[in-house]
């Protein structure tokens, strides 16, 4: 088991955790995955929150999915390291994560390109928080068993001076949903 949580802490990027189980419905005929975490990485709390929420909402409507939240799932032993997290989704009995993470942003007037799902968890900080509505995120989706990225997108942000990042992000988490669902990467 230690093996697979430090693949698993190499290959899948996540970040501060605990749970919210949504209905115990059967999987669709069409889904890969009976369970799924759905993670929003390097955004602030209320942010990851909502993002985290219209996704899991969305893909249990849509696969009949049960659905974890990462920044909802309970730290039992309080680990905050790359194996403590992966324990988290292996204890939730996730077989599939997907993630979606700031890739293009303003910052400090300059075009920056930085994502965890492309580097890895190894470098990833629970500090890192993309303050501000991204240009782009990135977004993947790694089979938990097989310890593999199944599916990677980019989404790109609805620009709108009318809505705020909760609103931009979650409804960037939607659009990656329906992506990797029309990819029927779920």
């Amino acid at each position: 088991m230690s093996l697979r949580i430090l693949a698993l802490a190499l290959a899948i990027p996540v970040s501060a955790c605990q749970t919210l189980g949504l209905d115990d419905k059967p999987p669709a005929t069409n889904a890969r995955y009976s369970k799924v975490v759905v993670a929003a990485l390097r955004m602030p709390t209320a942010v990851k929150h909502a993002t985290e929420a219209r996704m899991a909402a969305l893909l249990s409507e849509k696969q009949g999915i049960k659905v974890f939240q990462l920044s909802r799932l309970p730290n039992s032993d309080g680990a905050t390291g790359a194996e403590g997290l992966v324990r988290q989704v292996i204890n939730a009995g996730a077989k599939a994560v997907i993630v979606i993470d700031p890739f293009v942003f303003s910052e400090n007037g300059k075009t920056v390109v930085r994502s965890i799902v492309l580097s890895g968890l190894r470098k990833a900080s629970p500090d890192d928080v993309v303050g501000k509505p991204p240009l782009t995120y990135k977004a993947a989706i790694y089979d938990v068993d097989k310890v593999l990225r199944v599916w990677l997108d980019d989404i790109n942000s609805a620009p709108s001076k009318n809505k705020t990042f909760e609103d931009l992000a979650a409804q960037a988490g939607e659009q990656a949903i329906n992506k990797a669902i029309a990819a029927k990467a779920l």
